[in-house]
């Protein structure tokens, strides 16, 4: 009903979703074009640096935009955010988000210098807490890849955040993070 109240055209068939579908439990596809954004200058973002999973990167997105955040940057080289693991595993929040690609961090502040930068690394200085988690009116919060995380570069911007863990893992998941991060900053 809703597709045809705005003109979607709508084909039904289980063969037509067996054919694009490489899981069992799809019952419905969507077909949209690729399309490009521009961050908001007046918003916080996350910024990803060289995310590489796809699961992960939707599962982000769709924890970004659940904690009000609808800014991500991607560092190059980086995951496709079209791909259909990640557009599947965002849950819709795809289209409810802004994204936008750089080749460097640099090239990212360059252009959006107005928030606040914390990097989230394991050897970061300032433990992230409730009692004193900073809450800038803008802010950036950096995340590294699920391989090899933040190098240590990123000591020198922004201010180096520690999630405090056991010393029985050597480090979070990055959703898991990310996720913890945000809720932090944004509560």
């Amino acid at each position: 009903k809703l597709c045809k109240e705005n003109q979607i055209p709508v084909l039904e068939g289980d063969k037509i979703i067996a054919r694009v579908s490489d899981k069992e439990n799809v019952f419905v596809v969507g077909v949209f074009e690729k399309f490009t954004c521009t961050l908001e200058r007046e918003e916080s973002h996350i910024v990803l640096v060289n995310p590489s999973n796809m699961g992960n990167l939707g599962t982000i997105i769709r924890t970004a935009v659940g904690f009000g955040i609808h800014d991500i940057a991607f560092i190059n080289p980086g995951a496709d955010v079209f791909n259909p693991k990640v557009v599947r595993s965002s849950m819709g929040s795809l289209f409810r988000l802004r994204h936008q690609y750089f080749d460097s961090f640099e090239e990212y502040r360059r252009i959006y210098n107005k928030q606040e930068v914390f990097t989230f690394m394991l050897n970061g200085e300032k433990p992230l807490t409730i009692q004193d988690c900073p809450k800038p009116e803008l802010f950036s919060l950096v995340f590294g890849n699920e391989a090899t995380g933040l190098d240590d570069s990123y000591l020198e911007v922004g201010t180096s955040i520690i999630i405090p863990q056991s010393k029985e893992v050597d480090s979070l998941n990055l959703t898991i993070a990310v996720g913890i991060g945000t809720y932090m900053f944004t509560h």
